[in-house]
């Protein structure tokens, strides 16, 4: 009993917890311009920065994946921990919202308020135009993840990829920023079946089993911010 429940525990996270493929990603200027028309220009700097206001436009792609992200996780925490390991359910729920989808968005907020005078989130570049501001931000992400899981170890490969494709008042690009960054995470079984086979010892409690994999997502996304930064250097000099 002991070893089946290693084994489902073991096989549920990977699929469920920690190797979540997010949805194709598309165009991620589809639906937002509402009418505008796109201008192709040279890249150039934004120069005055901190006197100027920026919109951030969520791109429908990103939007796709994180509500595809949120739910998968909802149903892990809900369906499963939640019923079979209920005692593991508050610090599992803690681990999942430390790499939830939407602190991407979060942090690049952090990233661009500094560097204007105010930052805005707006629906689409039509609505950028309607309330006069200066210049239009909008944020595309990627979220990869490869899992594997055998009597050996469990292993998982993060892939974050975040992009800033900014605009002036007249539509015309200004430029494009981005940070990816690939981490690989893992955590031996061979304890696991160890402890089954001498039933006296108790299973191995998820958060166990998932948490070395989600601290390897934890470091994809810094490295990838760390990218994103020195990107937006290039664009935004302070």
């Amino acid at each position: 009993m002991q070893i089946r429940r290693a084994f489902l525990i073991l096989a549920v996270c990977i699929v469920a917890g920690c190797a979540h493929q997010t949805p194709p990603r598309t165009d991620p200027l589809a639906d937002l311009l509402g009418g505008a028309k796109v201008t192709d220009s040279a890249t150039r700097q934004i120069t005055n920065a901190k006197a100027k206001t920026l919109a951030l436009i969520v791109s429908t792609s990103s939007e796709t994946q994180i509500k595809f992200r949120e739910q998968g996780d909802s149903d892990y925490l809900e369906n499963y921990i939640k019923k079979w390991e209920p005692a593991s359910y508050s610090v599992m729920k803690g681990l999942f919202e430390s790499v939830g989808p939407r602190k991407l968005i979060d942090t690049v907020l952090s990233e661009l308020r500094p560097r204007f005078s105010k930052v805005v989130v707006v629906s689409d570049l039509a609505a950028f135009r309607e309330q006069g501001l200066d210049v239009a931000a909008v944020v595309d992400i990627g979220m990869e993840a490869k899992g594997t899981s055998s009597v050996v170890k469990n292993a998982a490969e993060y892939t974050t990829e975040v992009v800033l494709i900014l605009f002036d008042k007249q539509i015309q690009r200004i430029g494009v920023a981005k940070g990816r960054a690939t981490e690989t995470g893992e955590r031996s079984n061979t304890g696991d079946f160890l402890r089954g086979f001498l039933l006296v010892l108790p299973d191995p409690k998820p958060e166990e089993v998932m948490g070395p994999l989600i601290v390897a997502e934890r470091k994809s996304r810094a490295a990838a911010f760390v990218q994103l930064r020195e990107s937006l250097d290039m664009l935004i000099p302070k």
